[in-house]
């Protein structure tokens, strides 16, 4: 298949590169600065920005599949979101209907979608809606936290941290559910979402098979590395007044205040369908395969 790739240089692009070109599959990966692209074969970068449909929309012609990743997930307003989640995915969905109509559409969406989950959440929800009605074949699909790849992702965040012991912050009470899958269970079911005939017009949820609360998790983590955790509960309210100071006094706020409602709404854990169809199959939650080493 010729696949059309968008998000490329992501953690979750330069992951997936490889197993596309391990699948046979020939790729055009859209990127800024195609030369942080790896270099594999059949993989060709295309300098570009999802801002601009005009840089991009005539290469899409020939493609057979287009995986839409990018997306940006930390920002200040919900008005950042909306541009970069919700108007890029319509000015590519338009560009598909003219250039690729057959091609499968493939969103990589997020199980923190709605707007209990924040603006991020917001924006997700309604690039979702957008992907459904837009007459195109498609496939969505919802990834829990992934882990295994170490490139910034949160669980990599939260294992670098507990692994030293001490002081924890907790948002909350800590008792908010994750679902970590490990980045290796993950890939196979994305590229057999590209090709797989069950699952079109389908929505996936991709979750580890072992929900675990925050604190719980970090408790795990810790023990891993024999070390132990002394937990601080923070309000939520505080930690949203904090985030809002944060975002307006902070060039690079290290908290923004829709972070809290996507950590701490409730969210799918059922994988069933995606197992039937896309032979999803993830591992059992692995403490020693967490980032950095744990």
């Amino acid at each position: 298949m010729n696949i059309f790739v968008t998000g490329a240089t992501g953690g979750l692009g330069t992951a997936l590169l490889p197993a596309l070109a391990a699948a046979g599959h020939t790729v055009t990966a859209l990127a800024r600065n195609p030369r942080a692209l790896p270099e594999l074969p059949g993989l060709t970068g295309l300098p570009g920005d999802l801002l601009d449909p005009d840089c991009y929309a005539a290469s899409l012609t020939g493609h057979d599949a287009v995986l839409h990743l990018a997306a940006l997930t930390h920002a200040r307003n919900a008005a950042l979101y909306h541009r970069a989640n919700v108007a890029t995915t319509a000015d590519l969905l338009a560009a598909c209907r003219s250039h690729c109509p057959d091609a499968r559409f493939l969103l990589v969406s997020t199980r923190a979608v709605g707007a209990t989950c924040g603006a991020y959440g917001q924006s997700k929800a309604e690039a979702e809606t957008l992907v459904r009605q837009a007459g195109l074949p498609w496939v969505i699909v919802r990834p829990a936290e992934v882990y295994g790849v170490g490139r910034g992702e949160a669980i990599a965040a939260l294992a670098r941290t507990c692994a030293k012991g001490g002081l924890l912050p907790l948002p909350g009470r800590g008792r908010h559910i994750l679902a970590p899958v490990h980045i290796d269970d993950l890939l196979p079911a994305i590229v057999t979402a590209l090709t797989a005939p069950a699952a079109l017009g389908h929505t996936y949820t991709l979750a580890g098979p072992d929900p675990v609360s925050f604190t719980d998790l970090a408790d795990a983590i810790a023990s891993h590395h024999g070390k132990r955790l002394f937990k601080i509960p923070i309000p939520l309210p505080l930690l949203s007044l904090a985030a809002f100071l944060a975002g307006r006094l902070l060039r690079r706020p290290p908290l923004v205040g829709d972070q809290i409602a996507r950590l701490t709404c409730p969210k799918a854990t059922d994988s069933s369908a995606a197992r039937a169809d896309l032979g999803f199959a993830p591992r059992r939650l692995d403490i020693s395969a967490m980032f950095p080493g744990c």
